[in-house]
């Protein structure tokens, strides 16, 4: 039954080449100049090079998604070390417009190709709908239960904290400075390799699933031990702050019940993203046949906490 749910959860994309090939092709011609990066893709899949051409698609989207005001995504690892801003790439009014006004039928097709070639976040991000209202993808998945098994955390927890963080997205870095599949920031990944006297450690090694994966379920397991098993409060921390979150909770009632806490957080990016890990993480959990375990509604005592993130 386990094995029958996990191949549910995975989009049932299968298309050969050629059909690939078949959807790309009229995307292509109709859109070419305004994203040179899909006939590059089509060249790609003709030589079997499907992860190359899925990295053709996803420039794709990046452009499309700058042209309309999402340029957030092309942070560079060399300038978040620098602390600088993402380029600036200028181009062509006519190209811009043409960008900017990518329909939504090309797209839906890009996804489904995204789909096929198993780049199941990039076709959630295209617009395909895969993982939003049907089975969630448990992308990585040999990455993420060895992570899980290692540090003692859920794997359906590191699906939704992936979901929600990058969309299965190991190459993104954000404008903020966030790396990879689990967005996690340099400082914190330094910190964490420090703790876990991981001396060789380089940033650029966030860009590694395995190594990102890893690290993000280390740090969520030490979060949900800090926070005594409530894990909606580790969830805040990964994205607020463990000291934020700890501060919140000095603001309010110790007899606060954990529900109300949650309402109450005063970041609105961090109680938006308390609520969407915990869609996904049920219904990850759901896909399993499983519930979500039982939570003290409590809020925990506020022991010293000595831990530097």
């Amino acid at each position: 039954a386990l094995e029958r749910a996990e191949a549910e959860a995975r989009p049932n994309i299968a298309l050969s080449d050629a059909e690939i090939l078949e959807q790309l092709g009229p995307v292509a011609e109709a859109h070419g100049e305004t994203f040179p990066w899909l006939a590059r893709a089509m060249d790609l899949v003709r030589l079997g090079e499907t992860d190359a051409a899925a990295d053709e698609l996803h420039e794709t989207y990046i452009t499309w998604r700058e042209a309309t005001g999402g340029g957030s995504l092309r942070a560079s690892l060399a300038g978040v070390m620098r602390g600088g801003s993402p380029p600036r790439h200028r181009v062509a009014m006519d190209t811009w417009r043409g960008r900017r006004r990518f329909p939504a039928a090309p797209r839906e097709t890009l996804a489904l190709v995204c789909a096929a070639l198993g780049d199941h976040g990039l076709a959630i991000r295209f617009g395909g709908g895969f993982g939003v209202s049907g089975p969630r993808p448990r992308a990585y998945a040999d990455i993420v239960e060895a992570a899980a098994a290692r540090h003692g955390v859920e794997p359906e927890l590191l699906f939704a904290v992936m979901r929600v963080e990058s969309v299965y997205n190991p190459r993104i870095i954000s404008y903020a400075g966030a790396v990879g599949l689990m967005q996690i920031m340099p400082r914190t990944g330094t910190l964490i390799a420090r703790a876990r006297r991981q001396d060789d450690f380089t940033v650029d090694q966030l860009l590694e699933p395995e190594i990102n994966i890893d690290m993000a379920a280390w740090y969520l397991a030490s979060l949900i031990e800090r926070f005594e098993g409530r894990l909606p409060l580790a969830i805040a921390s990964y994205n607020g702050g463990p000291h934020n979150v700890r501060r919140w909770m000095r603001d309010h009632s110790p007899d606060m019940p954990l529900d109300a806490f949650l309402e109450r957080i005063p970041f609105a990016q961090t109680h938006r993203y308390v609520r969407r890990v915990m869609t996904h993480y049920e219904a990850y959990k759901a896909q399993r046949g499983e519930r979500l375990a039982a939570v003290d509604v409590r809020l925990p005592d506020l022991d010293p906490d000595t831990v530097a993130f």
